[in-house]
This record gives C-alpha cells, sequence and structure tokens, in this order.
C-alpha cells in the first residue's frame, strides 16, 4: 500500500511539472502572436524569432528547476550527452518523414504546384518550430510520458500521453477533430518511442523539429493548423483526406501510414535492444505499478541471453530491477545504419525516475 501511495504521489508531481509548463509554452505562444500583430515588419518578425529563443532557454530552465524543486532530482532526461548526435539523427528522420508524406500527397492530388517564395520568412520559421519542439517536448515527453512509462510502463504511456497529445492540438487555429486523430496516431505514439528508445528528450525534438519546419519552412504548408510561407509555396488539390484539408498535411491518410510505419520500426528498436519499461507482477499474481523492468525478445534463432540485473532504488525509494547495460557488451542501438554512443551508459530507470537523495548515496 505505502508502495503504490508512493507510486501516486511521484505520479501527480510529474504531473504538476506538465501542467505548470504546459500552460507557460500556452502563454508564450500567444505572446508571440501579440508581439507580430502589435509591432510593424520587420520589426515585429525580429521580436517573435527572439521571444521564441528567449522562451525556449526559459521552458528549459524552468522544467529543470521544477524537476529539481517538485520531483526532487536532476533532469537527466535534459542531458546533453549524445544531444547533439540525436538531435542532428531526429532532424533528418523528420525532415524525410515529411518530404515522403508531401510525395506521396502531389503524387495523388489532382492538380499540384511547387513555387519558389524565397528566405525572407526563415529565420522567423526557424525560431517557431525550434519553440514548438522543444517545449511539447519537455512537456509532453520528458514531463507526461516519463513519469507514465516509468510508474505503469511503456505500453500506458503511448496511449495516455497519444490521447492528450492529439486534442491539445484542438487549441490550434483551423484544428479538425481529423487532424487531432492525426496526430495523436503520428507525434503520440512516434514520439513517444524516441523517448524510450533514447530515454532524453532530444531524438525526439528532433525529429519533430524536423517534421515542423519542412513542412512548414521548406514547403509552405500548414502546420497543424496555423499557416506559413516557407521557402517554397505548394498548392495541392485534393480531398481534405488527402491533402489533410485546412489543418494541414497532418490531418491527411498519408502523414498518419507514414509516422505510423516509423513507429513500427522504432518499436522494433525498442524492443529489440531492451529500451521498453513494463511493470512486473508481484507474488499474489497483480501488477506492481512500482516495479518496472527492461525486457527483450530472444534473438532469431536462439534465446536471449538473461541480462545481468542490479536492484536500483527509483520512484521515491522504491525498488526496481532493471538491466544493468554497463555489463552488456552488445552492438549499440542502431538507426538506419547509424549508432550512437551512450546506450550502454546508466539505467533509463535510474536516470529519469531517481531522486537527489539516491544520486547523493
Amino acid at each position: 500500500m505505502d508502495g503504490h501511495r508512493h507510486d501516486w504521489a511521484t505520479f501527480l508531481r510529474a504531473l504538476a511539472v506538465a501542467g505548470f509548463l504546459f500552460a507557460e509554452l500556452v502563454a508564450l505562444q500567444l505572446g508571440r502572436g501579440r508581439l507580430g500583430l502589435e509591432l510593424p515588419s520587420p520589426f515585429g518578425t525580429l521580436a517573435r524569432s527572439v521571444a521564441a529563443w528567449t522562451g525556449i532557454a526559459l521552458l528549459v530552465g524552468l522544467y529543470r528547476g521544477a524537476v529539481y524543486l517538485i520531483e526532487g532530482r536532476n533532469a537527466a532526461e535534459l542531458t546533453a550527452r549524445n544531444g547533439a548526435a540525436d538531435l542532428g539523427y531526429g532532424i533528418a528522420i523528420g525532415g524525410f518523414l515529411f518530404g515522403v508524406t508531401e510525395a506521396a500527397m502531389l503524387m495523388s492530388a489532382n492538380r499540384g504546384s511547387i513555387a519558389f517564395s524565397g528566405f525572407a520568412n526563415v529565420p522567423a520559421l526557424l525560431s517557431s518550430a525550434a519553440l514548438a519542439a522543444v517545449g511539447e517536448e519537455i512537456v509532453f515527453r520528458g514531463s507526461l510520458y516519463r513519469a507514465v512509462e516509468c510508474i505503469f510502463g511503456m505500453p500506458l504511456a503511448l496511449g495516455t500521453t497519444a490521447l492528450v497529445f492529439g486534442p491539445a492540438h484542438l487549441l490550434n487555429h483551423n484544428a479538425t477533430l481529423v487532424g487531432a486523430v492525426g496526430v495523436a496516431l503520428e507525434s503520440g505514439i512516434l514520439l513517444g518511442l524516441a523517448f524510450s528508445l533514447r530515454k532524453t528528450i532530444w531524438l525526439g525534438v528532433g525529429i519533430h523539429f524536423g517534421w515542423n519546419f519542412t513542412e512548414g519552412g521548406i514547403f509552405g504548408a500548414d502546420v497543424s493548423g496555423g499557416s506559413s510561407a516557407g521557402i517554397f509555396s505548394t498548392r495541392i488539390s485534393a480531398s481534405p483526406l488527402l491533402s489533410g484539408g485546412s489543418f494541414g498535411p497532418e490531418a491527411s491518410v498519408f502523414a498518419m501510414l507514414v509516422c505510423l510505419g516509423a513507429s513500427a520500426v522504432f518499436l522494433l528498436l525498442v524492443v529489440r535492444h531492451g529500451r521498453a519499461l513494463v511493470a512486473e507482477r508481484n507474488g499474489e499474481g497483480r501488477k506492481s505499478h512500482s516495479a518496472c523492468r527492461q525486457w527483450r525478445l530472444p534473438p532469431a534463432g536462439g534465446t536471449a541471453r538473461e541480462p545481468q540485473t542490479r536492484s536500483t532504488k527509483s520512484l521515491d525509494g522504491i525498488s526496481s530491477h532493471v538491466r544493468d547495460e554497463t555489463d552488456d557488451h552488445s552492438s549499440p542501438v542502431p538507426l538506419l545504419a547509424m549508432k550512437w554512443s551512450g546506450v550502454h551508459e546508466a539505467s533509463p530507470v535510474r536516470d529519469c525516475c531517481s531522486n537527489r537523495a539516491e544520486e547523493q548515496q
């Protein structure tokens, strides 16, 4: 019973962090919008860009401080270790996925065209995409997804955050129900799996930024209901099911299929490399929300080597058995034939869930 109380206390503290930062993110976005309306061009565009980069630094600082004060731990999910590589790979993946989506929409359109528009809006679109990527990944993956995954396991974390992340986009201009469902199925699942794979936010930030900037900054498409004027101006005449309508490509069936396909690849990587957290069952056969472990499917044609485990205090001191990755000398997690260092670093459960008292031991 005490363990369950600890679980819920930890979850509610993380939820408080997510709610606080979500309110800050909404306030920043509304404030940037007002700057663009109040100030004449080019001062309004410059002010919005400065506000976005300042807002990113503010959100990161607030998250670190809130996690330390409310959850009693350091924000290991923001670690810069391997962050630049994860960010770069993520940008490439996000850009590639949207490129495939755009190509599919153009080929299926009754009439489609692309015209060069120029680079005038690139700085503003860069900052806007960066603020959305960093802010939303901190709130939805760094706070909410991490808390649910560490306590209840990855499957429930994917479902919960997708159901929250999609409807959150109903607050956007030109929002549609199909668009919200599309965002839940596309980003909600894919970005959650990216967090499970790396146990930091930076791969997800890269995918999020790469998709949004390629969508709005390069092709000039509507981004989740918001209009954009990118380097190119793309016009697609097709049914809303294929083009996404006023919400943009995220509401198209092509975006859903492309992102769900990518999610399937990420899921295979997460499972293959033992990065999924699932709830164990206690001796009475009941699921224990406090004991999370990593699991791995056996390789083809053989049985899985039993990973070495160690007991670690996490989730407010509750003991969990997790893989000791420092003793695993298998290959690092590959993605599209690329390898990252750091997969064998400290346990992700310990990194994401441990409190300050444990870290000081």
